[in-house]
């Protein structure tokens, strides 16, 4: 039907439309002119047509592809984007506040941060997490100054100069800033609520887990942490207390040797037990009520050999301690409930924030992790370096 040889074609049918919706059947001619279709339905080639409409039609898809892939781009972007340490906020939350948190891969961190999370969402307020480099104390004068210059209504931190904090409270009520604190009852910290583990009542569980492993007759070192600040004195008097109401229930009770108080931030912990050793050779328990010095004082017992004839109970919850209670070195460990610690950080400063009165001291619970509660116990997952909490 085109003119012709029909042997000049190779024989194959297609179906196509013109611009009146009239069907055509046609025949593929194999040739090296690939303007020969486009020629016997216009009349002309596509040079003739001044580009004509299959150019017009390839440029319009190219630029919608162009446009769906500029915009899939921009979306990830944004996510990308994001600034870390920032729990996505609501349309218009009723409150925008800061936490100051340690940056650390450790499970109390991670576990606070859910709480806090947690807490943000079912209150409608935005809560931005802000890092602190591990080994540097928090200095609550510049946090809360910073605080109130970038216009958040409260600011939740550890505030570990206690020297500063006097100012950063005074600070923050002419500034109509709340603030609260968590895990800081050993530092003297007046007129400002905190959240947290009650030290008596860690001290009374420590010592009544020494009582189930041991029994009676033991010779006990009680490790306090020093933070070198005159606040501390009542916390650790709490925690002594607590212990010694706990031996009291024995007959006879376990007898406590030593106190020692060793800086957080220090690496004393390696020089701990060969020094008891030297000086209280009967010790055969210790009580170790600091983080992060618990596994260097299980790293010590492996070291010396005094695996199973010395017995440690730590406190908190890292990494190492667990697996060092799984290898048998550390008999338990006493833990403060990091989720409650973050919710109820977030649920007080709330209430002060509207205007409610709230207590100086908010207790929150403790519990103890051995060797045969680790089956039944689900592991945190700790974020990857880089990534928000």
């Amino acid at each position: 039907m085109w003119g012709g040889s029909p042997s000049r074609y190779n024989i194959r049918q297609y179906t196509i439309l013109n611009t009146q919706y009239t069907k055509y059947t046609i025949h593929k001619k194999i040739c090296r002119d690939p303007s020969f279709l486009w020629k016997h339905h216009t009349g002309k080639c596509p040079a003739e047509n001044g580009g004509g409409f299959i150019l017009k039609l390839i440029f319009g898809v190219l630029t919608t592809m162009l446009l769906i892939i500029g915009l899939l781009f921009s979306q990830l972007l944004g996510t990308v984007g994001e600034k870390p340490g920032k729990a996505a906020p609501a349309a218009s939350p009723k409150h925008h506040i800061q936490l100051l948190i340690r940056d650390t891969k450790e499970y109390f961190g991670t576990l606070f941060e859910n709480g806090v999370r947690d807490a943000a969402q079912k209150l409608d307020i935005y809560a931005e997490f802000i890092s602190m480099p591990q080994g540097e104390d928090e200095n609550a004068a510049a946090a809360v100054e910073m605080a109130v210059h970038a216009g958040v209504d409260g600011i939740v931190l550890t505030a570990a100069d206690s020297a500063k904090a006097p100012d950063a409270i005074r600070y923050a009520e002419e500034n109509k800033l709340s603030i609260i604190t968590y895990e800081n009852e050993n530092y003297a910290l007046p007129n400002m609520p905190t959240v947290g583990v009650n030290r008596y009542h860690l001290g009374t569980m420590a010592g009544e887990m020494a009582l189930k492993v041991s029994g009676t007759g033991r010779h006990v070192a009680l490790i306090l942490p020093d933070s070198n600040d005159n606040g501390e004195i009542q916390y650790k008097n709490l925690i002594v207390q607590g212990v010694l109401e706990s031996f009291a229930k024995s007959s006879p009770p376990p007898q406590l040797d030593q106190i020692l108080t060793v800086h957080a931030n220090s690496f004393e912990s390696e020089k701990i037990l060969p020094a008891l050793m030297a000086d209280y050779p009967e010790v055969n328990q210790i009580l170790c009520m600091e983080e992060s010095i618990t596994p260097g004082i299980a790293q010590s017992l492996v070291d010396n050999n005094q695996v199973g004839r010395i017995q440690l109970i730590g406190y908190g919850l890292t990494p190492q301690t667990m697996d060092y209670i799984r290898k048998g070195v550390i008999y338990g460990t006493v833990c403060p409930d990091a989720y409650e610690i973050g919710y109820e950080s977030v649920r007080q400063l709330c209430r002060a924030m509207e205007g409610q009165q709230i207590s100086d001291s908010i207790s929150t619970d403790l519990y103890t992790l051995k060797l045969e509660d680790l089956k039944d116990w689900k592991e945190p997952v700790l974020r990857e370096d880089g990534k928000s909490p």
